[in-house]
């Protein structure tokens, strides 16, 4: 029933605000209260009969910073909150649901002691223009996060560049010599720009 499972995240979360900062359950119990709030967090319309218990569940978890606890346990599960989030972003979402959506984003960054690709990515495709032009309250949502995180942001950002100018000065400098095996370079390119697309 959609009812109670977000009832319960949101007495989940309410057991979490209470036990701040410790963790009140062991890695794999946490790793399933978490997974249930990103689930619960993929569908954040205000038009649904649930957004106001939805609202509340991401109200809670932002004012505790719950999710600080999930970054280094698993990171593929932050980087599907992200694109939940980033799919969130419309015209219709209220600026709270969006100022504590950024909230939680820039405390996941910020808080992670290695920002993963997959994150980096997930976030800056939403700065590119075909996904600028197609969501631009996602737009909006990525540059508030990038700008809150900048610090920690920098260095990652500046890697990946010299990584993708990398690849691309390979591949080409490959083709000007006329004899290139780019079946490496093309997957190692595709690996980022799947991202972008």
């Amino acid at each position: 029933d959609a009812e109670t499972r977000v009832l319960t995240a949101c007495c989940l979360a309410d057991v979490i605000r209470v036990y701040a900062p410790d963790a009140p359950y062991n890695d794999d119990e946490l790793r399933d209260v978490f997974r249930l709030f990103v689930a619960e967090l993929a569908a954040l319309a205000p038009d649904t009969a649930l957004f106001a218990r939805k609202n509340y569940l991401l109200e809670r978890l932002a004012l505790v910073q719950a999710f600080v606890l999930l970054v280094e346990l698993d990171a593929p599960l932050v980087v599907t909150l992200f694109r939940h989030f980033f799919a969130a972003a419309n015209q219709h979402a209220p600026a709270s649901v969006t100022t504590n959506m950024c909230d939680i984003m820039t405390t996941c960054i910020n808080e992670a002691e290695r920002v993963d690709d997959a994150l980096l990515l997930a976030t800056l495709k939403h700065l590119v223009t075909p996904h600028k032009r197609a969501n631009p309250h996602a737009f909006k949502l990525a540059q508030l996060v990038v700008s809150n995180a900048a610090n920690k942001l920098t260095a990652p950002v500046t890697t990946l560049l010299n990584t993708v100018l990398d690849i691309a000065d390979d591949v080409y400098s490959g083709h000007s010599a006329g004899a290139h095996d780019d079946s490496d370079d093309d997957v190692r390119i595709n690996s980022y720009t799947d991202y972008l697309r």
